[in-house]
């Protein structure tokens, strides 16, 4: 065999390897590709909560910003630990709405508490809480800041609460809000018990 003709042949070869793995390479692609939603990216709307530039904390120490809960809904509540009554009692509401949701609705749904009273509820306090009323970290949220910060957030969501000399909150309401996957609110009630069906109706809508 002459060298040309040898050439030939190896130069044949390397263009079809190239041309099967070229037909290949898009299936294989496929098969890769993940299954996930990308992450939501675009302009927040003006009315979003997540615009809010305050820094929070999580019940593991870890600096939070609202705009990491863009995605999920979110059905958010402002408590404090040390309430006696109204604050468990709402707590467990959630949680019973929670198992009742439909799998689709669950999915995409999550619970945010934030703290009013976050001179006492440190990130140790907010966990011990988590884990006397069994919160799941996988659907569950628990968060602290500084008082400017929890006040700017209760004036946005139009919840009021009064203080004692001590800081300790006092009256506050049972308000529940529903945010969208982009922070916007679209439902709020006081309490849950007294029809919780309208918080999943709500997320419903948006799905």
């Amino acid at each position: 065999m002459s060298k040309r003709s040898w050439l030939g042949r190896v130069s044949l070869g390397v263009i079809l390897v190239c041309g099967v793995f070229a037909y290949l390479r898009p299936v294989f692609g496929e098969k890769r590709a993940p299954r996930w939603h990308p992450p939501m990216t675009g302009m927040l709307a003006p009315r979003s909560l997540f615009r809010l530039e305050a820094s929070f904390q999580n019940d593991e120490s870890r600096p939070f910003q609202l705009s990491e809960l863009r995605g999920k809904f979110q059905v958010l509540a402002l408590i404090f630990t040390r309430c006696p009554s109204v604050c468990p009692t709402l707590v467990r509401e959630l949680l019973a709405l929670e198992r009742g949701m439909p799998s689709a609705v669950s999915e995409a749904t999550r619970f945010t508490l934030v703290s009013i009273d976050p001179a006492h509820d440190t990130p140790a306090a907010l966990h011990a809480y988590r884990a006397k009323l069994g919160l799941s970290p996988d659907h569950w949220l628990l968060l602290r800041g500084e008082p400017n910060s929890v006040r700017e957030l209760s004036a946005l969501l139009g919840f009021s609460y009064s203080s004692a000399d001590d800081g300790m909150p006092l009256a506050h309401s049972k308000l529940v809000t529903v945010l969208n996957r982009d922070g916007e609110i679209i439902h709020q009630q006081e309490s849950v018990s007294a029809d919780s069906q309208k918080i999943v109706d709500a997320i419903v809508r948006a799905l």
